[in-house]
């Protein structure tokens, strides 16, 4: 176990790919938990709340969005922007916050539903517990790491004038497609205008 976690020490980019495995499964039984506990909490004759499955399903939407985010800056071999990176990291964060606070609402809801809704309102509040943890790892490990993911502003710099230097094109000059290398590198354009 302990060579494993050495192992993600040293390479970062494995230990967020294999979390964010994780984060997809849990992400794939969010969509199921949320949809019964909001048909759970649709009957209001039996004491449910709409306001409790409103808030399972809109937890829901914000997991789908962080999923398919995320996904995108882990899975891919490009690195991503630090505002990217730093933006997941914001993200991961507050679902960590959100999740605590649904496990309390739906802890809190499950000692007070009645015996149909309050096996679903419990069932949701361990499963938060669980999302918790998992954004909280995910977290720790983004923030740890943010270097394996992100491409720094010098990198980025780096990387267009080395896109540019593919043209010929000296430091010194600016390359415009159209009418080819300006800066001062060539002869002034004494075309056919008119001296003003």
């Amino acid at each position: 176990m302990k060579a494993k976690v050495n192992h993600y020490r040293r390479e970062g980019r494995l230990a967020l790919r294999h979390m964010w495995f994780v984060i997809v499964v849990f992400a794939v039984v969010q969509v199921i938990v949320s949809i019964a506990v909001a048909a759970a909490n649709a009957k209001t004759s039996l004491g449910g709340l709409k306001s409790a499955g409103f808030a399972a399903i809109w937890s829901m939407f914000l997991v789908i969005i962080f999923t398919v985010l995320g996904g995108k800056m882990v899975l891919t071999s490009n690195k991503s922007s630090e505002l990217m990176v730093g933006f997941m990291i914001g993200i991961a964060a507050m679902l960590t916050e959100l999740f605590f606070v649904l496990m309390v609402m739906f802890f809190i809801l499950g000692q007070e539903a009645s015996s149909e809704i309050a096996p679903s309102d419990k069932a949701y509040a361990v499963f938060s517990l669980l999302n918790m943890i998992i954004y909280f790892v995910w977290t720790i490990i983004l923030v740890v790491h943010r270097r394996t993911v992100a491409i720094s502003s010098q990198e980025a710099a780096a990387a267009t004038s080395k896109e540019y230097g593919q043209y010929g094109v000296g430091v010194t000059e600016t390359y415009n497609p159209a009418i080819g290398p300006v800066g001062g590198a060539h002869e002034e354009f004494t075309g056919d205008q008119e001296e003003l």
